[in-house]
């Protein structure tokens, strides 16, 4: 195996664990962000695209050089099948050739649909930790919408009941007022009663005492009278 079959080999094997990674559960997506936002996940990034397209070209050419030498090599192999050996300047037999060639096919093959795949795997665990933040951020702001509603809610029963325990207050004052006020009332009355029967005997006595006043007037007038006849 050539040295560049080796690396893409090798290639292969790191991109197989690291979607085994990707895929396993208990690493959540948060998790993975928070790895992809590393200091030095970071300084790698600031070359990713281009070192993907590098190595997308690479493997594709590397991919075209395969086929091209397994169509090479089936062409030879077929030509030369029959006889008993093949000639020298084949250089080699064709059939082990062919099948290096099939399996450089197959490793930068697999190698080339495992980096779309990585690719996208990263950039969609990035997006669902990014939708999983969001999401949790609103769910944090409905909890705290909920939250003040409901003391929103309990503030505005509490009112209500203060203003219906004032409000039963306020007519037990009424009651309580009118009820008093209808007692002074007829303690007015009472009184009024009571003022008339003595302004009313008051008079009767002023006018007894003018009459008895006037009847001593008129006895005194009669006893000075027969006084002086006398003498």
């Amino acid at each position: 195996m050539g040295l560049q079959w080796q690396l893409v080999a090798f290639f292969l094997y790191f991109e197989v664990a690291l979607v085994f990674l990707l895929c396993l559960e208990f690493i959540s997506p948060t998790r993975w962000k928070k790895i992809f936002n590393s200091r030095f996940v970071t300084m790698l990034k600031s070359g990713a695209s281009t070192s993907f397209y590098t190595l997308l070209c690479v493997l594709v050419l590397l991919f075209a050089d395969s086929i091209n030498r397994m169509l090479k090599y089936r062409a030879l192999y077929n030509e030369h099948k029959a006889a008993a050996s093949f000639p020298a300047a084949v250089g080699g037999d064709p059939g082990a050739q062919m099948f290096l060639a099939q399996r450089n096919i197959y490793i930068t093959g697999f190698a080339l649909f495992l980096l779309v795949i990585v690719n996208r795997l990263m950039k969609l665990l990035s997006q669902l930790a990014s939708a999983t933040a969001r999401e949790e951020a609103a769910l944090q702001q409905a909890r705290g919408a909920s939250t003040q509603s409901e003391k929103l809610l309990e503030e505005n029963a509490d009112l209500r009941k203060g203003k219906s325990a004032s409000s039963k207050q306020e007519q037990v004052d009424t009651e309580s007022l009118r009820k008093e006020l209808k007692e002074k009332s007829a303690e007015l009355q009472s009184a009024k009663a009571s003022l008339e029967a003595i302004r009313s005997q008051a008079e009767s006595t002023n006018r007894e005492y003018d009459r008895l006043l006037k009847e001593h007037s008129n006895l005194q007038s009669k006893v000075g009278g027969s006084d002086k006849k006398t003498d």
